[in-house]
């Protein structure tokens, strides 16, 4: 259940210390206190600036390329350019805008075309993470040909630092005007503007749906959306609802305003590209993604012109020609919504239940972004968050640790309010599911029973180095082990931690001190070993130390008689064992006696068919929480 509360109407707007940027072409410096929210002479000129776009490239990526220039940038289209056009695209750092502007000057950025386009503008970012590229969608006047915008794709390789020669999107032009290009978050959706025949108005938008190869045919965005006039400057917010600018919803009026319709259909399941060809076909209108446009009050729309909305975080960028600017149409920038705040009760259906807990907001990474202390009585403040924005509430009891509650949790957002938003979450009355229940982790070295770790590998090949194993026929069935059992240490030692700390951490959860001793719960660990079928010889014999092991119920003497069914059962041993000590180093052995039942079992030989032997010769690990 979600509550929220509109406190206060109050503005918020983007206040920039002004720096003057001289470029490349002499153009007269903004008045010295400009419009609010104006970027002043750090963007904007006398002539024109429109259609801001953002780049903001994942972590990973500038990590993994530190020698290309992946920093944050505010794209802009202008008209203060000489050079055979008369518009260009412009960028600013994003986070230091007071650096000034710079023409983008890679020679090879498709933008810059000036062979080739003319009024090339207009960008729209989207990285693939499937190919690791950024793909670039613009709009240009062809040089030859041509006397209306098409739509334009190039992609930019890390690898080689390049763009690729821009292409034009064949699937979506037509011999009529095309403009506007917006990619959305996941990259599935195109939606332009474009003149073309089938349209309610002057301009409307349309959009199109990508499969593996192609665009589908454009759909008109339908009556919901399109006017009898202008509709145009599409962009997306992260949650896929759409911003756009137009001039047809108001009789009275003819200024372009700034509107945002909510997202109403997951094109993954419900627009697949043969069906929105099939509704083309129909000659249907009605099926927009997109629905109940409402436009934004004021300071983000004014009495003129808006339009070529951009957001990144909480800010939308704007284009306006509203007075007090720096003459012609100016960058504007401006909070979108107003802040957020989220506080909360943990409530339970059963009696005599402590609440007390913790409560976590997390990213959609499961990132922690914040953390409060749920009360005795169960309410809990997050505090402020950012509108607009995914997250992940993730509440844990301390007394009922595996009880959770996670609830995906989407941010609000309101123009020109303050929200509260008071979330009501209940104690679920059964455990969450374990998240990892089930291992398997092979590359056991034939007829050896330790699991196959660099330290163990390197132990073993001493021994034959010494002449402690191979010499007598009691060991010929253990084998020496070669180079090619060390590519696989690396994938075993990670599957071996990865289930160590997986119990570290539910060890310390299920430690219910809410309850006495003897009623809390303990985290069964149970692992299963096995063997590949080729026979061991009669006469062969356990060569390492003598086991006597309570903990595990197992009893076994150096020398005794070595079959398929006692290797399996070493090997669950040895897994276990490995798992015990390495708890130790985290826990007393008294902490991990009380939080873990253990049990041991040899499966003697795996009879799979169709399975190589190396991964038959593996253990399975079954984890189960036991309420008492």
């Amino acid at each position: 259940m979600i509550e929220i509360i509109k406190k206060y109407n109050i503005f918020y707007i983007v206040l920039l210390t002004l720096a003057f940027f001289s470029s490349c072409k002499t153009v007269d410096k903004c008045a010295e206190n400009p419009e609010i929210g104006n970027l002043g002479s750090i963007l904007n000129s006398n002539l024109d600036e429109h259609s801001p776009s953002i780049l903001v490239l994942p972590e990973e990526v500038k990590t993994a390329f530190p020698n290309v220039d992946t920093k944050d940038y505010l794209y802009y289209t202008t008209t203060r350019y000489d050079q055979g056009s008369n518009e260009a695209v412009y960028r600013a750092k994003l986070m230091e805008l007071n650096d000034g502007i710079e023409l983008v000057d890679d020679p090879n950025f498709p933008i810059n075309d000036t062979l080739n386009f003319r009024n090339a503008g207009l960008p729209s970012f989207f990285y693939n993470e499937t190919s690791g590229k950024l793909e670039l969608y613009f709009a240009a006047l062809p040089k030859k040909g041509r006397l209306s915008r098409d739509i334009f794709f190039s992609e930019f390789n890390f690898e080689e630092n390049a763009w690729s020669e821009a292409k034009s999107l064949s699937d979506i032009n037509s011999s009529h005007y095309e403009s506007h290009p917006a990619i959305s978050p996941d990259g599935k959706i195109l939606v332009f503007s474009s003149d073309r025949p089938g349209g309610l108005g002057d301009i409307d938008l349309w959009y199109s749906v990508r499969n593996d190869t192609a665009w589908s045919t454009p759909v008109n965005l339908g009556e919901g959306i399109n006017t009898k006039s202008t509709d145009y400057t599409p962009s997306f917010l992260p949650n896929m609802d759409l911003l756009f600018a137009s001039n047809g919803f108001e009789k009275d009026r003819t200024d372009f305003d700034i509107f945002v319709a909510k997202f109403v259909q997951d094109t993954e399941e419900s627009v697949e590209p043969a069906e929105v060809d099939t509704l083309v076909e129909n000659e249907s209108l009605s099926k927009s993604l997109w629905e109940n446009p409402t436009p934004f009050n004021y300071p983000i729309n004014s009495e003129f012109d808006e339009t070529g909305p951009a957001v990144h975080n909480n800010t939308v960028y704007l284009s306006s020609n509203r007075r007090g600017g720096c003459g012609g149409k100016d960058i504007y920038a401006f909070h979108l919504c107003g802040p957020v705040f989220l506080n909360g009760t943990i409530f339970s259906l059963e009696d005599n239940i402590l609440l007390e807990g913790d409560i976590f907001l997390k990213n959609e990474a499961g990132e922690v972004l914040a953390h409060s202390e749920v009360s005795a009585n169960g309410t809990f403040d997050l505090g402020a968050i950012l509108p607009n924005n995914n997250y992940i509430v993730d509440y844990k009891n301390r007394c009922f640790p595996l009880r959770r509650n996670i609830y995906d949790f989407s941010a609000p957002c309101s123009d020109s309010s303050v929200v509260v938003v008071t979330l009501q979450m209940g104690l679920p009355e059964k455990n969450a599911e374990l998240e990892l229940t089930e291992v398997e982790i092979p590359y056991f070295v034939t007829g050896y029973y330790k699991p196959n770790t660099e330290m163990n590998l390197d132990a073993l090949r001493l021994k034959f180095t010494y002449n402690l194993f191979g010499n007598s026929q009691k060991t010929k069935y253990i084998e020496n082990p070669g180079e090619n059992y060390n590519n696989f240490t690396s994938q075993v030692e990670a599957g071996l931690n990865d289930v160590v700390n997986y119990i570290a951490n539910m060890i310390g959860s299920i430690r219910n001190l809410c309850l006495p001793e003897e009623e809390r719960g303990v985290l069964k660990i149970h692992v299963q070993g096995w063997a590949d079928p080729r026979p061991i010889s009669a006469n062969s014999e356990y060569a390492d130390a003598d086991i006597n092991d309570t903990v595990f119920n197992l009893n076994v003497k150096k020398g005794a008689s070595m079959d398929n069914l006692l290797l399996s059962k070493l090997r669950a041993y040895y897994t276990a064992k490995y798992f015990q000590e390495e708890l130790a180093k985290v826990y007393s052995l008294e902490e991990i006696e009380k939080g873990v039942l253990w049990s041991i079992e040899g499966m003697g030989i795996d009879t799979t068919e169709n399975v190589d032997l190396e991964l038959k010769r593996k253990v399975k690990i079954f984890l189960e929480y036991i309420e008492k």
